[in-house]
């Protein structure tokens, strides 16, 4: 299966969370008490079909759910032949051989898998519009004259501060090599941001990223960008590389910089490196956040969605819960 795995993904261009050499690692090591559930179709020569899942037990249902299964990935078939190949695996999960409940999580609305389960009418959550940003231009500077004055203003007028406190420098995470240079100047960045102690559960999520995310560095589907001030680690980017497209899937900064916008500061240096580099827009990954729209030509393309399938009434309690009750409990704490 990896073998064939492999060749899907890179006949058909798939995206890379959805990479052998991405989930693999994640699985080994996070896959806790789920059970792997790998669905493979195949013809009379070859698979030509790799659908990710899992079995967790939650409350009372026995769940089939999509790999990868955090949030901030995206979940797209890998495939070749579309139209009759969806059509087997429907057939498949509308079995219910050892579940009650499906749960098909970051589905994009535009995908094909997206609009075939959409056309199907099942219950579904929109949990995010994906936001994108132009980077399509000639050259930087035209890029700087796209945006209002004022915010160009700001920008300069940041840099040239930052500048003072020490030479602001972004570099290029392009290998697995690369990236282990800064793992614990990331990492180190990453605690200090959310306030967080060191625990088993983050010493496996660093783990499975310097694994998963270094792969896909190494075949030159991600790029990670630093920002540097003097010394100093001021803010990270990580993302993957598809289509001609960056989308964006860990942001994080250093919150002694925040007055200076760091955030916005690394995205403006980040969309130099990627004019240069004629990639023609930003996905700014899951997180319809309002600061989004606010980058520059930003523009709600899709949306991302969890779609359900449920046997009976029993299990249709499950999906009521998460799309009425869970929600309308948050709001609650959130108030």
């Amino acid at each position: 299966m990896k073998e064939a795995w492999i060749r899907l993904q890179d006949e058909n261009d798939v995206f890379p969370q959805m990479h052998y050499e991405w989930i693999e690692p994640w699985v080994t090591l996070r896959l806790a008490k789920r059970n792997l559930h790998v669905i493979c179709i195949y013809n009379s020569k070859a698979i030509v079909g790799i659908f990710p899942f899992c079995l967790e037990r939650k409350y009372s249902f026995k769940i089939l759910k999509t790999i990868p299964i955090h949030f901030g990935d995206f979940y797209y078939p890998i495939i070749e032949n579309e139209k009759e190949i969806y059509s087997v695996l429907m057939q498949y999960l509308n079995s219910y051989e050892i579940w009650n409940i499906i749960e098909l999580k970051q589905v994009n609305s535009v995908s094909e898998f997206g609009k075939i389960l959409t056309k199907y009418n099942y219950p579904s959550i929109k949990l995010s519009d994906i936001i994108y940003t132009k980077t399509d231009y000639p050259n930087f500077e035209i890029f700087l004259k796209s945006i209002p004055t004022k915010q160009r203003k700001e920008y300069r007028r940041r840099l040239k501060r930052l500048n003072e406190i020490g030479e602001v420098k972004l570099l290029s995470i392009n290998s697995k090599k690369d990236f282990l240079i800064y793992e614990s100047e990331m990492k180190k960045l990453y605690l200090n941001r959310w306030g967080l102690q060191e625990n088993k559960n983050i010493t496996e999520v660093f783990i499975s990223r310097r694994e998963a995310y270094g792969n896909c560095l190494d075949k030159k589907v991600a790029k990670g960008f630093l920002l540097f001030i003097g010394n100093e680690l001021a803010a990270y980017r990580l993302g993957f590389i598809n289509e001609n497209i960056f989308t964006s899937w860990k942001l994080v900064y250093n919150l002694k910089y925040s007055k200076f916008g760091i955030g916005h500061i690394i995205s403006i240096l980040v969309i130099e490196n990627l004019i240069r580099s004629k990639i023609k827009k930003i996905n700014n990954g899951v997180g319809d956040y309002s600061y989004k729209l606010k980058w520059f030509e930003s523009k709600i393309e899709n949306s991302n969605y969890s779609y359900f399938l449920s046997k009976n009434i029993f299990s249709n309690s499950y999906i009521f819960y998460e799309k009425e009750i869970k929600p309308f409990l948050k709001k609650k704490l959130k108030k």
